[in-house]
Formats: C-alpha cells, sequence, structure tokens
C-alpha cells in the first residue's frame, strides 16, 4: 500500500504560540511556485450570463455556493487563513473529474491521484516541451489543471441572491479553488506578502474581478488587494483546525481510492502475465 504524508495537523492548543515561519510553511504560503468538502462554502468568480431556469446573473461578480444556496457579491474581502496546491483532469462530457489527487502545502510533494498515479498523469515541463503541439498527449496534458486551494473567510459588499434579494455574506469559511486565469494573481499576492514577513492569515485581502477578452471569449479573473491587519482570536484557533481537518479528510478519501486502482492494476497485471 502506498503511503502518503498527509498535512500535519497537530497544531497546539494556541496558535500564536508557532513561530510565523513555521506557520507559513505549514499553511502553504512559503511554498515555491513553478471538490468542495461538505458543509464549506465554495467562493468563485460568476462567469454565467443566467442559470438553467434563464434568471439573469449578475457576471463578473462573486458566487458563494453554500447548503443555503448561491449568493452574490460585487467585490469581496478574503481572509487566506492556508493554501494547498492539486491536480484534477475534468471530463467535460461526463461532467466529472477523470482524476484527482492529493492537496499538498508544497510543490516538493508526491500528488497521488484517484486513478493509482502520479498528478494525474501530468509531464514535467521539460518533458511536455517534447511533444507535438497538434498530438493528442499534448491535448490532454493542457487538461491536467493545477488549482491553488485557499481555505479562509469571505465577506461580500453589495451581497444579493440570484433573485436580486439583499443578502449578508459576513466572514463565512470557505474554499476557493483558484485556477487558470487566477492561478497567477492569487500567487503573486501571497508570494508579495511571505516577502513582507506578512502572515496571510492575520492580512485581509480586498477582492475584485477583471474583465478580459481574448478572441470571442470574454472571461473574469480576481485582482487582489492587501487591505490591512487583524488580529488573532481563539475562534481562529478553532477555524484553522477545521480547514487542515478539512483537507485531511479529503486527501484520505483521494488516499484511499488511489490504493484501491494500484490494487487494481496489480490484479490485472498478474492475470495478464500468467
Amino acid at each position: 500500500m502506498t503511503e502518503v504524508a498527509l498535512m500535519n495537523t497537530a497544531l497546539p492548543d494556541k496558535i500564536s504560540s508557532v513561530s510565523v515561519e513555521d506557520m507559513m510553511k505549514l499553511t502553504g504560503q512559503a511554498s515555491d511556485m513553478p471538490t468542495t468538502s461538505k458543509g464549506l462554502a465554495r467562493l468563485s468568480i460568476n462567469h454565467s450570463a443566467e442559470d438553467d431556469e434563464g434568471t439573469s446573473l449578475p457576471r463578473g461578480w462573486f458566487s458563494l455556493f453554500s447548503d443555503e444556496g448561491i449568493t452574490y457579491g460585487e467585490k469581496a474581502d478574503f481572509r487566506p487563513f492556508m493554501r494547498t496546491y492539486s491536480y484534477s483532469l475534468w471530463n467535460n462530457e461526463e461532467g466529472v473529474f477523470s482524476s484527482q489527487t492529493v492537496q499538498a502545502p508544497s510543490f516538493n510533494s508526491e500528488f497521488y491521484d484517484t486513478e493509482g498515479g502520479i498528478k494525474c498523469g501530468r509531464l514535467e515541463p521539460s518533458q511536455l516541451e517534447g511533444l507535438p503541439k497538434d498530438s493528442p498527449e499534448w491535448v490532454l496534458q493542457k487538461s491536467v489543471r493545477c488549482s491553488q486551494n485557499l481555505y479562509g473567510t469571505v465577506s461580500f459588499t453589495n451581497a444579493k441572491t440570484k433573485d436580486g434579494k439583499k443578502a449578508e455574506v459576513k466572514d463565512v469559511p470557505c474554499v476557493w479553488y483558484a485556477k487558470g486565469a487566477n492561478f497567477v494573481p492569487v500567487g503573486d499576492c501571497l508570494k508579495s506578502l511571505h516577502k513582507q514577513k506578512q502572515p496571510m492569515w492575520l492580512t485581509v485581502v480586498g477582492l475584485s474581478s477583471v474583465r478580459k477578452k481574448k478572441g470571442g471569449n470574454t472571461y473574469f479573473h480576481a485582482e487582489l488587494t492587501p487591505r490591512g491587519q487583524v488580529d488573532w482570536s481563539e475562534a481562529d484557533d478553532a477555524l484553522m483546525h477545521q480547514f487542515m481537518e478539512t483537507v485531511k479528510g479529503y486527501n484520505e478519501n483521494i488516499m484511499k481510492k488511489h490504493n484501491e486502482a494500484q490494487s487494481e492494476k496489480v490484479e490485472f497485471n498478474t492475470v495478464v502475465n500468467e
């Protein structure tokens, strides 16, 4: 059975007793740059002009998916507690992930995936360069996406429901899967905070969306602006533990599927070679 070092959740009772540098490593802020858990809201940018029922939606606004429904905000304040990385491969035909990896706070990790492999089959940049740009292998490689998974709290400015009713979103625990056009802005912001030795978990970051157009496609990405520092509270201790336990549970589920896939491969090879 493959063994993998999952995220360490053995924190002291008081987060304040941990050094800033150690917390930066533990939460993924210090890492170099190269499916939402049940009950945890998911933050994203809304790209849709309307929903399946034809209701008009505020395109380019931030959206928060929770057990209570969907809420939209023109702008947001996000406080990142921790960051992990992961890889995934989306199946457009079936509308599901073909493969997903464990989450880790550093790229110097083994990203075991649900198919019994590593990184959903993603090659290293040097290997990728050797593939013909028109080959099926190249298309598959470009379909494997790397995501920065930010766990934190979010507050919305001018929040409303999809029906246009006024709503309130204040310090809601959530996860934001920052990939695609959001990958670099998020990485640059956290890298800047790290250089300034500012712990991200004590920083409120303002979020606004920027409209871009490439060919006939219009898309949005987040612009991140640090807005100020906050103090750590006892409630934050519990929330940090909650986020780490969420990642730990997610990784255990991924590793269960990884080991099952590995066992199936061994059984198949045994039958073929008999």
